[in-house]
């Protein structure tokens, strides 16, 4: 799983405080912070996606404007907010409307001017950010744990190709219709709702659990003490808990007494 080194966390929570402030809920500051570190490992001089030998992506967010991709790591980052909200309010408010990462990845893609490229690690960098568990955890949750049948992690994967992600019952394709959307976050909403039912369901199995293997050791001991006071009681009861024990072997045989 790839994680943003913990050198650059700082820079990391500076960025995530940044979003918060510029109005971004939680997922959609953490998706930015982790999309800014898996364009760029926070690189704000960085050049790519080389076209005859000429860059045409730029700085920190890889944006095809040089000028949008210049400046400090801070200031790219602001700019980077600004113009998304400024040029593209409805992206922004679908992003910001999202409850993952992965449903902000999503309402991103479905602007051709504003999509990111492959998810790669900004899903992981993301949580990392925020603190909030990997879908991979997730995703063992729902499809190993319990969860519906033919959930697993390969099927929940959200960093899958848009086109590659369960078409049953879900519209979102690669598109950019934004009506789409819904699907999706109704996707993610059920796959997080499942997994803490599912966890919740665990825990309390987990619990009973215990409490019958505790209760099971107890009723064994009871069972045990039992037998050893009937045997100092009388040689008659002595030859009961010889019968009733399921280890007749491990008591002296009293049958002697039977006619004595």
């Amino acid at each position: 799983m790839p994680y943003i080194p913990d050198s650059m966390m700082p820079l990391a929570n500076q960025l995530y405080q940044m979003a918060l402030s510029a109005g971004a809920n939680n997922p959609l500051a953490s998706y930015l912070v982790g999309s800014a570190y898996q364009e760029s490992s926070f690189k704000p001089n960085e050049l790519g996606d080389f076209v005859g030998g000429k860059p045409t992506s730029f700085g920190l967010m890889q944006v095809g404007s040089p000028s949008l991709g210049s400046g400090s790591v801070q200031q790219q980052f602001a700019n980077y907010m600004s113009a998304l909200q400024n040029r593209a309010p409805n992206t922004w408010a679908a992003m910001n409307a999202a409850p993952t990462p992965e449903a902000a990845y999503a309402a991103q893609h479905s602007n051709p001017d504003w999509r990111m490229g492959i998810p790669g690690g900004r899903f992981d960098y993301a949580r990392q950010v925020s603190g909030t568990p990997s879908w991979q955890m997730i995703a063992g949750q729902v499809g190993g744990m319990g969860g519906p049948s033919g959930l697993t992690a390969s099927s929940v994967n959200p960093s899958a190709a848009v086109s590659s992600l369960p078409s049953s019952g879900y519209a979102f394709g690669t598109g950019s219709n934004p009506s789409q959307m819904g699907t999706w976050q109704d996707y993610s909403n059920a796959l997080q709702k499942q997994a803490q039912w599912t966890g919740v369901g665990n825990a309390i199995g987990s619990v009973f659990s215990g409490l019958g293997q505790q209760m099971q050791q107890q009723s064994q001991q009871g069972m045990q003490q039992a037998m050893q006071m009937m045997q100092r009681k009388s040689p008659g009861a002595a030859i009961l808990a010889q019968l009733l024990n399921p280890n007749p072997a491990a008591y002296p045989d009293y049958s002697s007494y039977l006619g004595g």
